[in-house]
């Protein structure tokens, strides 16, 4: 058995397999990361709107079911000879829910981008520290103007009688602590990370690398909706 592994580990699509499935459970894990991260940090874009995070959400899952699926074609290559593997990559429901699956995240990426691009956008007008330095240590006035402007963003058109106003009531700091400013540049940074696996992915195995396979996908389900409409 050990041989046989060896030698499924040679094979060039085997080598697809694992490098798709190590790029999206590595999204995974990360996600969970940047989740760990968000609980101290600063929300500097005042996050994405409901239709963003709800698709933001749907890619997640679809990353993790990606992983999943990944698992179990790697376990099967290596234990039952793909036996299988062959069989279900001939069923045209399973070729449309993958491509659905791939689809799911990239189109789900427009999301973490988008807050990816504002932060960037957002600390850079407000800091004269070079991007390299924004990890390391935040001086108290840089932290003090992005605090202003993140306030501004979460409440358009406030003026600074009102801006001040808020502080002397507590509802904001006068400026938020540099861990929290690390926690949401962490976030964005992994957000960034996984959103390059997820396009690597379907680079490697997905409808990026087998475009066709919408069109496929596309004539499987219309066939099956013809099917539906002719029983009725």
């Amino acid at each position: 058995m050990e041989k046989s592994v060896k030698e499924a580990v040679k094979d060039p699509s085997v080598g697809a397999e694992i490098a798709s499935t190590a790029l999206s459970c590595g999204a995974c894990i990360l996600t969970a990361v940047a989740c760990a991260a968000s609980l101290s940090a600063v929300p500097l874009t005042g996050g994405m709107s409901t239709p963003l995070a709800v698709l933001a959400t749907a890619g997640t899952i679809a990353t993790a079911v990606q992983c999943a699926n990944g698992l179990w074609r790697l376990y099967d290559i290596g234990l039952n000879d793909a036996q299988n593997v062959d069989w279900i990559d001939r069923q045209g429901w399973y070729t449309a829910t993958s491509t659905a699956l791939d689809l799911i995240s990239l189109v789900s990426l427009a999301g973490p981008l988008k807050e990816v691009v504002m932060t960037y956008k957002m600390m850079k007008s407000t800091s004269s520290m070079n991007v390299i330095d924004w990890l390391k240590r935040y001086p108290r006035m840089e932290r003090v103007r992005l605090t202003e402007a993140i306030i501004k963003q979460l409440n358009p058109g406030i003026s600074n009688k009102a801006m001040k106003a808020m502080v002397r009531a507590g509802k904001y700091p006068r400026r938020y602590p540099t861990e929290g400013f690390h926690g949401e540049l962490i976030k964005q940074l992994i957000s960034a990370m996984t959103s390059a696996m997820a396009v690597s992915g379907s680079a490697v195995s997905g409808v990026i690398h087998s475009p066709e396979s919408i069109s496929t996908s596309g004539e499987y389900i219309f066939g099956l909706l013809q099917s539906v409409d002719t029983i009725n």
